[in-house]
């Protein structure tokens, strides 16, 4: 079998396996764009893609929430991101920097969109979170951070846990691997 073929099986393995997860955790509010980084290390970037598009698309056919699909769609970019930066030669905190800060814009483009198509908006409960700010003046500034920081928390989360994951699964490349170590040994 040639690796083309290989890729591609995998690739739609994983898929069916991501949008059984994918309904789960539509109901559970669990998080999945790990599973799309693990597609990205082990099958590459064009089937990641692929696969991402194919869930998204049988998500919104089986489940028919619109929303459900776009923030689907929000988590397959982000573990895609992540595994891009994962997958280079680069250091690891400007790995998580740089995927930060393309997931804050990623995040806030997908969110116009959401809220266009749907009504439902994270930048918004994000406002309603700041009418509970006690400090007025500063409430831009806190609004700012509050989104900046559940981007970089969600990128760091989905770096590691994929990097985890991975490690466990033994399909880290080189990169990826040095990473771990890393990670692993942060503390020394």
């Amino acid at each position: 079998m040639n690796s083309t073929t290989k890729n591609l099986t995998l690739a739609s393995i994983l898929t069916s396996l991501c949008v059984v997860i994918t309904i789960f955790a539509l109901s559970t509010g669990i998080a999945i764009p790990i599973f799309f980084a693990i597609v990205y290390l082990k099958c590459g970037g064009k089937y990641s893609i692929l696969s991402g598009i194919v869930s998204v698309s049988l998500v919104f056919m089986v489940v028919g929430d619109l929303a459900g699909a776009l923030f689907m769609s929000q988590s397959f970019l982000l573990g895609i991101v992540c595994a891009y930066f994962m997958n280079k030669d680069s250091i690891l905190m400007e790995d998580i920097f740089f995927s930060s800060i393309f997931s804050t814009i990623l995040i806030m483009v997908i969110d116009i969109y959401t809220k266009a198509l749907s009504g439902a908006s994270i930048i918004t409960e994000f406002q309603e979170m700041i009418t509970w700010f006690p400090y007025k003046q500063y409430a831009n500034f806190a609004f700012y951070c509050l989104i900046a920081f559940y981007c970089s928390g969600i990128c760091f989360s989905i770096y590691y846990l994929s990097l985890f994951l991975g490690k466990k699964l033994r399909i880290l490349t080189p990169n990826a691997e040095k990473k771990y170590y890393i990670f692993r040994n942060l503390k020394l």
